[in-house]
């Protein structure tokens, strides 16, 4: 296992996925940690998927709200009996 010193801009590149893009940028995470990259880092290193194909945050939080909602209905759910 690499510590983080050890990674390389390519596993760098792998580990974050972007999430929605705002007005200055992308939002990028790997599952543990997440930040905010400008358009231009976004593209400079790589990260999938491509920029263009990015949610606005906005459509990126009502999808969430959305599925989130939908999981909460389904959690109440009683059993046919």
């Amino acid at each position: 296992m690499k510590n983080l010193a050890q990674l390389s801009r390519h596993d760098m590149m792998d580990a974050f996925r972007g999430l929605y893009r705002t007005v200055a940028g992308a939002y990028v995470t790997n599952g543990t940690m997440a930040f905010h990259v400008p358009e231009v880092d976004y593209r400079a290193f790589g990260y999938e998927p491509d920029f263009d194909s990015l949610p606005w945050q906005e459509s990126y939080n009502a999808a969430k709200v959305a599925h989130d909602d939908s999981d909460l209905e389904h959690a109440y759910d009683t059993p046919d009996l």
